[in-house]
């Protein structure tokens, strides 16, 4: 039986992967003497946090950025999508260029020029939308979708995974004609051959349940 702590961050996507939650609590019951910190932070925030030593890994799905001299592992990658409520008046639009003045919900800090979100736009060489509110829960995210007749991109797993009962329902993937960036998946950390036992086992761990997990979806 282990003993110590293990700090986690996760991003608004991550935070919701399959299997991710199931993993943990499965250690955690192998484990009682672990204490286990899980920590929902911006991708910039939790570079930093990174580097300063208050978390041993962290699961994002933002870009590999080799300049900050970090343990990149990579996992996966998982498809984004437009979505909108089934009700909103332009859920048939087919470009981004139409929906260029309709409001707009990111999960990423907006200035963050690595985020999946402002890569949208500039890969099609689109001007990114006026109407942007940002908004790093999920969950208060996807009820302004309903309140603002807005847009926001989503990965195919949270599309299957994050939507409370019956939210599922009311959401919609608008089908755009230009290409949507893709997720990518990746644990990072200073260096994982100098993780702490305990710690070093959650993160094989949750690597191997992640990567399994995403396998398993993509060959279906």
């Amino acid at each position: 039986m282990q003993v110590g702590e293990v700090s986690i961050g996760v991003t608004s996507l991550t935070s919701v992967l399959k299997g991710l939650g199931e993993c943990i609590a499965g250690f955690q019951t192998k484990n009682p003497r672990v204490r286990i910190r899980l920590v929902d932070l911006r991708p910039n925030q939790m570079l930093q946090r990174l580097r300063d030593g208050t978390l041993d890994f962290a699961i994002t799905s933002q870009q590999h950025t080799q300049r900050l001299n970090l343990d990149w592992e990579a996992l996966s990658r998982m498809q984004g999508l437009v979505v909108c409520r089934r009700n909103n008046p332009l859920r048939h639009s087919h470009s981004l260029r139409q929906l260029q003045f309709a409001n707009w919900i990111s999960l990423d800090a907006i200035d963050d020029h690595s985020s999946q979100f402002y890569q949208m736009f500039e890969d099609n060489e689109i001007p990114a939308p006026q109407r942007i509110t940002e908004c790093s829960s999920v969950l208060l995210a996807l009820d302004l979708l309903h309140h603002a007749d807005a847009f926001m991109t989503l990965s195919e797993a949270g599309m299957e995974n994050t939507l409370p009962k019956g939210l599922n329902e009311d959401l919609v993937q608008v089908k755009i004609e230009e290409s949507i960036p893709e997720y990518p998946i990746y644990l990072v950390c200073i260096d994982r051959n100098a993780l702490t036992t305990t710690a070093s086992d959650l993160y094989y761990a949750i690597k191997n349940v992640l990567s399994k997990n995403q396998s398993i979806d993509t060959s279906r």
